[in-house]
């Protein structure tokens, strides 16, 4: 609702207070839309309200905000509101990473996996996997998972990669829960590599999820 939360802003004493940098920050999110939630395409944004969402997360990120700098190297990564920087966003995203901002972790772990602004480099790529991974980002649990199962960036450790799979499956990660239902059912010795180590309950419980839609998927389930 950006009437409602451009009132809340307003009440709250405007952009230039840091007591309103919570409201601030939504704001932003609602005028840059699906496009920056999820990293989903929104086409329905006119272009003033990105460029409006835009400067809100560029003062934001200026201010110190690490919310507000992960969110603008998203839009300076994508040309979202502004024309696009990636270089500039994996400094953004760095000053956002080292305030403890567990999403920039995520990216930047993309981004040195992929090469997009800063030169490929695995070890770099596994090290911000592993740190957005701890605080709880789902797609860095996955992916840490397949550069320890593929030795990628780091010394290879089936076991620690199922179990990095299981987390993020618990959590209604679709391919980490394939991978451990494929690992179960292959054939071959060197497809089950680490799995048999894992108890009955955790085997019927992953065959059972399986069945499941997404919304269905509980920690426990």
């Amino acid at each position: 609702d950006i009437p409602g939360l451009r009132s809340d802003l307003k009440r709250c004493g405007g952009l230039g207070l840091g007591e309103c940098d919570r409201v601030a920050f939504r704001l932003a999110v609602a005028y840059l839309g699906g496009s920056l939630v999820g990293h989903q395409e929104d086409g329905g944004r006119a272009t003033h309200e990105l460029a409006q969402g835009a400067e809100i997360m560029r003062t934001l990120a200026e201010r110190g905000s690490p919310e507000g700098a992960c969110g603008w190297a998203f839009c300076l990564a994508n040309g979202e509101g502004v024309a696009e920087d990636i270089v500039s966003a994996v400094q953004y995203h760095q000053q956002a990473a080292a305030a403890g901002c567990a999403q920039s972790m995520h990216e930047l772990g993309i981004m040195h996996y992929l090469g997009e602004g800063v030169p490929a480099d695995g070890e770099i790529a596994v090290h911000w996997f592993r740190e957005a991974a701890i605080r709880g980002v789902i797609a860095s649990m996955y992916l840490l998972g397949e550069c320890l199962l593929e030795g990628e960036g780091t010394k290879q450790n089936t076991a620690a990669a199922f179990g990095w799979f299981a987390a993020a499956g618990d959590m209604g990660h679709r391919s980490a829960r394939a991978r451990v239902l494929s690992a179960y059912l292959a054939p071959d010795t060197e497809g089950r590599l680490g799995v048999d180590e894992w108890n009955e309950s955790m085997r019927s419980r992953y065959f059972s999820a399986a069945a499941l839609r997404p919304s269905q998927w509980t920690m426990d389930g």
